[in-house]
């Protein structure tokens, strides 16, 4: 233009006499060189428009490159960081962002341009696809690709997909089970001997003073006739502290607790109508002998036995615990309880939710236990162990 340089090829010429048409169009003009970093949007919509085919004037499209896409690496609107590679970074995502009559496209690899939907509209557009009249209640991952399959766009996408899925009422209530074991193993290791009873349903006891039975939170043991039947017997009463009862059965002490209290194993009545050869070569006299020797070692077998709980114990607790998936909950949390067959309500089928509540952490009973109260403010009666219950998400 100045005359410094001569235009050789004919696209060039071409260029130069439409500039010069339209600097005769102003009093004053000054060319200003522009570097090349700094001309990055104009080089990008000049390539776009390379490879766009246009057949008729009219239908002609006018795209602008969106700047305030890169206004999150910007220290100012306009402002290119001075780092190289920063700058080279922010080059690559400005073209792949434009503006069609106002509204924000994004270029798709396996696609057309996306609507860039805005931050107030993207929760109704996916509440819209995944529970409009053709949702199905689709997971993250399907629920992501229908929504860039429909035209829709907008940043870290997947992860309000995600964060969105959780918060869905039905989905909450009607997910599967958690097998998982969600607090650590408590064992309980008894001082001596049959201090502790597990309780399930059993017959008489006898009377004994500092003694302790722990049974589940089951309808059978919540009540004012059971709490009564304990004070009366003078029993302290632990309810939903541990998950898993343990007995006294033979194959965790090596023992059975016949032979622990009487130092000798007990003769059913099988070996008497089918004699055994420990019947047939017993006397009362070898018997009678033989006792006192047994109640003198009584006291070692039981330590023995002790020590032998201990170590399986310990054992079974670290092959629990490395299953585990510890959840806690803090006071003031929602939560849903798990549904069991004695709290389903009447007539429910098998397509009835597998989640009940939401309930608010009243308190923390320790070890895995929780208490609980209804949204209107009922305490529950009876404490709930965590591997029953999972975070309810509003």
């Amino acid at each position: 233009m100045q005359g410094t340089y001569i235009a050789r090829e004919a696209r060039m010429q071409q260029y130069l006499e439409k500039v010069r048409e339209l600097v005769r169009q102003f009093q004053s003009w000054k060319a200003v060189q522009i570097p090349r970093e700094e001309n990055a949007e104009a080089d990008a919509l000049a390539n776009l428009a390379s490879v766009m085919e246009i057949t008729k004037v009219e239908n002609a499209i006018v795209i602008h490159l969106f700047h305030s896409a890169l206004d999150q690496d910007k220290d100012e609107y306009g402002i290119l960081p001075e780092d190289k590679k920063k700058s080279q970074i922010l080059h690559q995502k400005a073209t792949r962002y434009c503006l069609i009559r106002g509204n924000l496209y994004r270029k798709m690899f396996g696609g057309p341009l996306e609507w860039c939907v805005g931050p107030s509209q993207t929760e109704y557009v996916m509440r819209e696809v995944r529970e409009g009249n053709y949702g199905n209640h689709t997971g993250g991952r399907s629920l992501v690709k229908t929504l860039i399959s429909a035209g829709n766009y907008w940043p870290k996408i997947e992860e309000k997909a995600e964060n969105f899925l959780a918060k869905c009422d039905k989905c909450q209530r009607y997910a599967n089970n958690m097998h998982r074991p969600a607090e650590l193993l408590h064992s309980v290791i008894s001082p001596w001997l049959f201090m502790k009873w597990g309780m399930d349903i059993v017959g008489l006891l006898p009377q004994a003073k500092g003694k302790e039975i722990v049974c589940d939170n089951g309808p059978q043991f919540v009540g004012t006739k059971i709490t009564e039947f304990f004070q009366s017997w003078q029993i302290k009463w632990i309810t939903s502290a541990p998950y898993h009862l343990v007995d006294n059965a033979k194959t965790s002490t090596g023992e059975t607790p016949f032979s622990l209290v009487y130092g000798t194993e007990t003769l059913i009545p099988v070996e008497i109508g089918e004699p055994s050869t420990r019947y047939t070569h017993a006397t009362e006299e070898s018997n009678e002998e033989e006792m006192p020797t047994n109640l003198d070692l009584l006291v070692e077998r039981r330590e023995a036995v002790l020590i032998r709980m201990a170590a399986q114990k310990q054992m079974i607790g670290q092959y629990y615990n490395r299953k585990a998936n510890l959840r806690y909950f803090k006071i003031g949390v929602f939560v849903l309880k798990k549904v069991f067959r004695s709290t389903k309500t009447a007539n429910a089928g098998k397509l009835s939710p597998n989640w009940e509540g939401p309930y608010m952490v009243r308190g923390i009973a320790g070890k895995g236990a929780y208490e609980l109260e209804t949204m209107d403010g009922s305490i529950l009666p009876s404490n709930c162990n965590v591997v029953h219950l999972k975070k309810y998400y509003f």
